[in-house]
């Protein structure tokens, strides 16, 4: 279904911020994955990309680390990511150019503030300045980006390229105009078939908000005024062959967070575009959803999550505390709470230590990535806008599953703790010859505590169970 690389270009810091939305869900399967995800992004700041661009990084390093597992389920996605910073030409200077001298005239007699921070058309001047000077350092990384995909291209097959912008915000807009006609000229004048889609956003919560409308209106206008979207599949492109328009009511955005449900809702149509029936999608869409947010909203990918959420927390309590333990001291592995699991400890790991030089490091890339998937996850969920929340009892029976879950993961932390060190100590395997009186020894202390501990965790586990799958988790 997925057999060519997916090229995402993504622009401005709206779209830089929901990138680590879009890898999260892919690697926890909230939406369907796709193997390979080129990444260009090109923004105002180099600081708003730092975040998905080490997300990225970590991802792919942890595939490679657990590629020898074979078909295993986390970390699906190959990444690659670049980026860079336009640096625009004084606007004076590009003015007392002779071919650009009458637009200069023409926009400053409509009375336009002409600024890169208000103004769509000033933005499209200054970058359409900037892509017919490719030697300038500025946007070397995106022409090498570009000589990329049309080096590794097929020309029975088109590349599908997505661009993911706010076109409420001058600066992603502007670009976007003068990105969507230059992308289909370059693969036209290279013989490069490509499906070209465009990801709106619309942030209402942006600092800009009380041009947001406007802004937002010019933009969609000049696409259309351009010609710059596919209207049917009768038409030969000029632009983009099809646009979604993602976007919340201002009533239901709370905070800076709230963009994310609308980057969820990009990442799955970016999935579905990567689908081989893509081809048909052109012209116009919306994206709509349920009245409520909750695990049925995920559909088809309601097992595969869950499956991850349970993978992740054993592997995070159990799985790498035993790990920890046997790089550090080898010795007989220990039985696993979950059994069959055994074979992928002994598979990933058993051999490590003849493999790499240090072990405890790719460990604890491991533990740190799924931990920042796990916060990511719980990001996303205190960031759904009150109008998209569940019931109040729903609710209120979710925070008893997150609290169980955390009171399996502190008492199994706490036994593999006790349990190494009982054996680190050679107390586990001591016992007393004779009593010379009726108390306990520290031996027995130990044993009964570690009992009791195991008890308790197969407790937790029990009521884990229970309230996930009065939740429809399972």
């Amino acid at each position: 279904m997925f057999d060519l690389p997916s090229y995402l270009l993504s622009v401005g810091t709206a779209a830089a911020r929901s990138l680590p939305v879009f890898f999260t869900a892919f690697s926890c399967a909230a939406v369907p994955s796709v193997p390979s995800l080129n990444v260009f992004s090109v923004s105002r700041d180099p600081d708003s990309t730092s975040e998905a661009e080490s997300l990225a990084s970590s991802l792919t390093s942890c595939r490679r680390l657990m590629a020898e597992a074979g078909d295993f389920p986390l970390f699906p996605t190959e990444y690659s990511f670049s980026s860079c910073v336009p640096v625009f030409r004084d606007l004076r200077n590009i003015s007392g150019d002779s071919d650009t001298s009458l637009l200069f005239d023409a926009l400053r007699g409509k009375g336009l503030p002409f600024s890169l921070q208000m103004d769509h058309e000033a933005v499209e001047w200054s970058f359409a300045d900037l892509l017919s000077r490719p030697e300038d350092p500025s946007v070397q990384p995106f022409f090498s980006w570009l000589s990329g995909i049309v080096s590794s291209g097929n020309r029975e097959k088109p590349v599908r390229l997505t661009l993911l912008a706010d076109f409420s915000d001058p600066f992603a807009s502007g670009i976007s105009l003068v990105l969507l006609p230059f992308l289909r000229d370059y693969f036209a004048k290279h013989s490069i078939p490509a499906f070209i889609s465009v990801l709106a956003l619309a942030e209402t919560s942006s600092p800009l908000q009380e041009s947001f409308f406007p802004s937002l209106s010019s933009s969609l206008q000049a696409l259309d005024s351009r010609s710059l979207l596919r209207a049917s599949e009768d038409e030969t492109p000029a632009g983009a062959d099809a646009l979604w328009l993602l976007s919340l009511p201002s009533s239901m955005v709370k905070d800076p967070d709230s963009h994310k449900i609308t980057a969820l809702a990009a990442a799955r149509i970016l999935s579905r575009l990567s689908a081989d029936d893509a081809m048909h999608l052109t012209g116009f869409h919306t994206e709509e959803t349920d009245g409520t947010f909750s695990l049925a909203s995920l559909g088809d990918q309601l097992s595969p999550f869950v499956c991850f959420l349970r993978t992740a927390i054993w592997m995070l309590s159990d799985l790498f505390p035993a790990l920890k333990s046997y790089l550090s001291h080898p010795a007989r592995l220990r039985s696993l709470t979950m059994n069959p699991r055994n074979a992928l400890f002994r598979h990933l790991f058993a051999s490590l230590p003849n493999k790499s030089a240090d072990p405890l490091a790719e460990l604890s890339l491991l533990d740190s990535v799924l931990r920042k998937l796990l916060a990511n996850i719980l990001s996303f969920l205190r960031s759904i806008p009150d109008a998209f929340r569940p019931s109040a009892e729903y609710a209120s029976m979710w925070q008893q599953a997150v609290d169980t879950c955390g009171r399996y993961i502190t008492v199994a932390a706490e036994l593999d703790t006790s349990a190494a060190e009982a054996r680190e100590s050679g107390l586990d395997s001591v016992r007393p010859v004779h009593r010379v009186s009726m108390a306990d020894t520290e031996e027995e202390q130990l044993i009964r505590r570690l009992q009791d501990m195991d008890r308790q965790l197969a407790d937790e586990s029990r009521a884990r169970d229970e309230i996930l799958s009065a939740l429809g988790c399972y």
